[in-house]
């Protein structure tokens, strides 16, 4: 829904009403709304591991006792109560876990906020999916 804000402002720029969508976030350098929520959710997962207390933290995050070899900040994957389109399974913790999960160690073991961001810059750099509304989520 947000997503057709950002659709009809870029159409408003001079020379660019005639150019599709994922034109005109190319020629002005924009991402999606979508995947700019997606950077927040894991940019705030990463605040999680090294910047908040473990004791202000909610019984949803929850770290695996047995990380995978992807990296060594893995989370447990809840199921949402409420099914597949449910108001639970687009909560943070549902939506942005399987994503943090498939996250290279490199990316994940920054050692601050900024170096996180720019590797997850560098990790994404080439999906499609930061230019692309349609595209899905970057698989882990």
């Amino acid at each position: 829904m947000i997503e057709q804000v950002q659709q009809k402002a870029t159409g408003l720029v001079d020379s660019f009403g005639e150019m599709e969508y994922p034109d005109r976030l190319k020629h002005l350098d924009l991402p999606t709304l979508k995947y700019r929520q997606l950077c927040g959710d894991m940019i705030e997962m990463w605040k999680h591991f090294n910047v908040y207390l473990r004791e202000i933290l909610p019984a949803s995050f929850k770290p695996t006792d047995r990380p995978s070899r992807q990296h060594s900040k893995q989370l447990f994957q809840h199921r949402p109560n409420d099914g597949m389109y449910g108001v639970h399974h687009n909560s943070f913790y549902h939506r942005a876990v399987k994503v943090w999960n498939g996250l290279l160690s490199e990316v994940v073991e920054a050692g601050s906020a900024n170096s996180f961001k720019n590797c997850l810059d560098c990790h994404w750099s080439d999906t499609i999916f930061s230019f692309d509304p349609s595209a899905t989520l970057p698989e882990p």
